[in-house]
């Protein structure tokens, strides 16, 4: 466990898969780039949602979870990754022998004509909390703390309606109201 937040960052800082896998979970999902209607790449960033109650299951979507990685790599320092999807699957092996993620990629996806190698992670839920036991002493760091449980998150409009840090304005649907508490937003539809 990790005694104190500067301790954690110096991680993350260390060590940026890390600080990229605590990125998704706390985003909700992985960075993807957008595309426009002829699968031309538009420049901009969107979150593709993990599951937060089953597993995460990946096979032609690894390249955007490799990009997203690029991408962490590239705003968090200006870091560059001389590895491949390869190279990334061996340090997230790693990770999941190290007991922060559940990781595996030993699975096959029998749906593809090419068998395509699956990246398998847990669900958001218990990657939040596996993160939670080993970094925070099982106290929950993903939704607010527990003196503020009276407030209750709302997710009507299933469109990341939800407690969360650093939410981006483009994320919100019409109607719906950001407002902050305590260091945490909050959106209200």
């Amino acid at each position: 466990m990790v005694s104190t937040k500067a301790g954690l960052e110096q991680i993350k800082q260390s060590e940026p898969i890390i600080g990229w896998f605590y990125e998704i979970l706390d985003n909700g999902g992985h960075y993807k780039p957008t595309q426009d209607p002829y699968h031309n790449w538009t420049g901009n960033w969107q979150i593709h949602p993990w599951n937060t109650d089953q597993s995460n299951n990946f096979s032609t979507e690894k390249d955007s979870i490799y990009d997203s990685f690029l991408r962490y790599m590239e705003t968090h320092g200006g870091k560059t990754w001389t590895g491949g999807k390869s190279q990334l699957s061996t340090r997230l092996a790693k990770m999941n022998d190290d007991g922060i993620i559940y990781f595996d990629a030993s699975k096959r996806d029998t749906k593809t004509k090419t068998n395509l190698t699956m990246w398998c992670f847990e669900s958001l839920d218990e990657g939040r909390k596996k993160w939670d036991r080993k970094f925070h002493d099982g106290e929950d760091s993903f939704h607010g703390a527990k003196d503020d449980s009276s407030i209750t998150p709302l997710r009507p409009c299933g469109f990341f309606c939800s407690l969360r840090r650093n939410i981006s304005l483009s994320r919100l649907q019409v109607g719906c109201q950001l407002f902050n508490y305590g260091g945490w937003q909050f959106i209200h539809h």
